[in-house]
């Protein structure tokens, strides 16, 4: 069970910080010193995008964020003093450059592509969004008038070549 103590620090805003640094000294990874340092708290229903879930779990010490739970109040620490590895920083940033660089770039790409298509009067019901739940795939919601329309759309999207496969929730309506 971690005790967490809560500092006030600051020049008299009275800025709660939640002193996380435990007892650690050593990254048990890389075998450096650890650092202190202050990270956000996050609260709520988290969103984790995969590289980050990578992250922690093969670099435990680059501690960019704390997760605060779902609850919060007036009061609750908006950052953690902790302690770091900038050597697991460095190979976190790495992995988080790899990501943008083979899925988010592409799919914004591909984003900004579809848009001429969804601008066509036969479309204008439909939009394309990001699953970030799904490994940040493409999806198309809405409707069409007719099994043609959805057809067209459907061969447009996928000459528009896709960094992945597409997902669908495009509905006829009659």
């Amino acid at each position: 069970m971690m005790i967490v103590t809560l500092l006030t620090l600051g020049s008299g805003c009275g800025e709660r910080i939640a002193d996380e640094r435990g007892t650690q000294a050593r990254c048990d990874l890389h075998d450096v010193e650890l650092q202190e340092g202050v990270i956000p708290i996050r609260y709520g229903y988290p969103m984790f995008a995969p590289q980050e879930i990578e992250g922690v779990k093969r670099f435990p010490y680059a501690n960019t964020f704390r997760f605060g739970g779902c609850m919060t109040t007036s009061d609750s620490p908006k950052k953690a003093r902790i302690r770091f590895c900038p050597k697991c920083r460095e190979e976190v940033a790495a992995l988080n450059r790899e990501y943008a660089r083979t899925v988010l770039i592409p799919v914004a790409e591909y984003r900004d592509r579809v848009q001429t298509i969804l601008g066509e009067e036969a479309f204008l019901n439909v939009r394309s969004c990001i699953h970030y739940t799904k490994n940040q795939a493409v999806g198309f919601e809405g409707t069409v008038a007719s099994e043609a329309d959805l057809v067209r759309l459907k061969l447009l999207a996928e000459a528009a070549n896709p960094p992945q496969p597409l997902i669908w929730d495009v509905k006829i309506i009659r």
